[in-house]
Parts: structure tokens; sequence; C-alpha cells
């Protein structure tokens, strides 16, 4: 059996699945973060900065800790000779461009996830830093045709590298949520006790997710049965828009907005009381929100940036789709408004249930290591 090594930086739900399915199926070792609820993985990376608040100073020890948990990484594997190292990340792309290189010499074959394959902000830059990596690993993985088309038309040298590995399904969860949690979250309660839908928009806040045409949408939506949902803490690149977004909503009383990193509990809080997910994605490569959603039953509206229609197409009778245009957010919020929330909950457990039966992660790593490892 071929030794696998997997450089997991980023610890999200995505990575939690993988890593543990991967963990399974295959001989191999997980590198993350130390704040990773990994019992069995390495961890090198983040000791400090993980806890530290945001600001420069965060970022200069996240910097040198990235530094010091790819040494810690390459000491690793030129001990171990593994067969495959799979890296998952590229966060400062000098560094990686100097310890991939370096990783490659220890390795039969080293693997790159390219989760976005272009940069959300397109700037020049790091569409050329990313030319730079791409041509260094043996295969790039992406998660969809759109994907694999978009790596094609950019970066046309690396298009035989090219693998396609299908985003896996979250394990369900309990929904339940303490009483405290709900008294924080009181507006939210309220509308769930008042019968209305409730359409939410949940996880990091930045540019390319379209919450502006979201709330442009939303201020002109005049149904009393709907309320909004926002929830999750703003990136950098969208402070300024979201203060204004939130300034604009403020008045409307079908609206809640929930602006800062939230625990699983609230999540599940968050996701528990939805009856539609919204996704107004102006760009995206894939999203774990469709994951979330189908994890929670729950149905969808979204645009089909990206691969996201790839994985909506077969499920078009349990699901809403828009274009990235407030215009056309609004017709569907107002279709939607129509419904009843039983015809919504039916909808929810198929589109669930078809996204449990065509993305299973045993199925997805067994193809991975037969085709790509």
């Amino acid at each position: 059996m071929k030794k696998i090594v997997v450089i997991d930086v980023g610890d999200i739900m995505y990575s939690r699945y993988f890593d543990s399915s991967i963990q399974q199926l295959a001989n191999a070792a997980v590198i993350t973060k130390y704040s990773s609820v990994n019992n069995t993985a390495l961890k090198y990376f983040y000791r400090y900065s993980e806890s530290m608040r945001s600001g420069i100073k965060r970022n200069l020890v996240r910097g040198f800790e990235y530094i010091l948990g790819y040494n810690k990484c390459l000491s690793y594997i030129k001990h171990s000779q593994p067969d495959v190292v799979h890296i998952q990340w590229a966060l400062i792309p000098p560094a990686d461009y100097f310890f991939w290189r370096k990783i490659k010499k220890y390795t039969k074959k080293l693997i790159f996830t390219a989760h976005d394959v272009l940069p959300h902000d397109m700037s020049a830059g790091r569409i050329k830093w990313n030319r730079i990596l791409y041509n260094i690993p043996d295969t790039i993985v992406v998660h969809g045709e759109y994907c694999k088309d978009e790596l094609r038309k950019f970066y046309p040298d690396v298009k035989t590298k090219v693998y396609i590995q299908k985003h896996g399904v979250f394990e369900k969860k309990d929904t339940y949520v303490n009483e405290d949690m709900r008294e924080k979250h009181l507006p939210l309660l309220e509308a769930v006790e008042e019968g209305k839908t409730i359409i939410s928009f949940i996880g990091q806040i930045c540019d390319y997710k379209g919450l502006d045409l979201l709330a442009d949408a939303w201020k002109r939506i005049d149904c009393e049965n709907l309320f909004l949902l926002v929830a999750g803490r703003t990136m950098n690149d969208f402070s300024y828009q979201m203060e204004k977004i939130k300034q604009e909503l403020s008045g409307f009383r079908n609206c809640y907005i929930y602006n800062d990193r939230f625990s699983d509990e609230e999540e599940n809080l968050f996701y528990g009381s939805s009856d539609v997910i919204i996704l107004p994605y102006k760009t995206a490569s894939m999203s774990g929100v469709i994951f979330s959603a189908a994890q929670y039953e729950k149905t969808v509206l979204s645009t089909k940036a990206g691969c996201l229609g790839e994985y909506l197409n077969d499920v078009k009778d349990c699901t809403y789709t828009c274009e990235p245009k407030s215009e056309s957010i609004f017709r569907s919020l107002v279709l939607i408004s129509k419904e009843s929330k039983s015809q919504l909950i039916d909808m929810g457990r198929l589109f669930s249930e078809y996204i449990y039966r065509c993305y299973s992660w045993e199925k997805i790593i067994k193809s991975l290591i037969s085709e790509a490892y």
C-alpha cells in the first residue's frame, strides 16, 4: 500500500472529511493545524496565531508559523519518503514555491488541490503566482468540469495534469441548541415561531459571494412571510461594502444580521432554523455551503457560478437557481414566497437524498487513490 502524506493547513469542514476518509482507506499521514479536532494528525501549523485577534500582528505571527510548519513538513517527508504528497492549500506563494520544490525531491508524486483555480480578486500578481505554482505538482485536482476548463483557459501549459475530484458530503448532525444560544439570537427564533420562511446566507462574507446583490433584491421584497438571515464574519476585502449593507438593511424588520464568526452550535441554530439556503455567488469554484445545506436537509437557491451548476443540474425539481443579478434573485425570492413551508421541507429532503447518494467520501477517495495517486 502506498504511503501518503496530506498537508492540510485549512482544517475546514471539507478538510476534516477528506482527511478522515483518506486515513481510513489508505496508509495516510495528515499534517494540519494545532487547533484541529483530528487527534491522529501531525499538528505543525499555527500554534499561537489561531487564538490571536485579527490584525497586523496576527498576520506576521501567522506568516512565521506557516514557514515553520512547512519546515517541519519537509523534515518529516524527507525522513518518511512517501509515495504521494497531497497539498490542499497554497496561502503564501513565495514560501509554497520554495517548499513544494524541496518536497518534490522526496516523493514520487506531488499533488495539489486547486480549490479556487483563479484568485477571487483576479489580481495579476496572484494569477502569475498560480501559473508558477501549478507547474510544480504532477497532478492538479479540481472539483468539476467548469474548473477544469477554467484551468485549461488560463493555464494551458498544465492542462494535461488535471484530475476532477468531486466534493463530498458532511455527516448529518443533531440540531440541538441550548437556551442561552436561543436567547442570543432571539430575533431569528421569533421569526421561526411566527412561521416565516427563513432565507439564509451563511458563511464568510466577501465580494464574490454576492451579498450586495442579495441586499439589493431584498430591499424590494414586499412579502411578509419571508425573513432574511445573514450570518458570518466579513473578510477584509468586503468591509466597506458590508457596513453599507448593514446600514441599508438595519431598518428592515424582516432581516437579522449576525456579522461575526459563529460557533458549531450557532451553525446548528442557523441551518436548523432555515428553510432555504441562498448562494447568490458571482463567481466560485465550489462551495461547501451546498453540502451543509444537504447536511441539514435544506433546499437551496443558488447561482450556477463555477462548478455549482454541475452539482445542481440533476436536482432541478428540488432546488432553485438564479442569475448573479439582483433582479433574478428578487424574482426567485418572490417565487419561493408562494411555496408552503411543507413543500420547502420536502424539497430539502429530496435534495439531501440526492447529494448523499452521489457524493459519498468513500466513493470519492477510492477513485482518487486508484486514478490519481
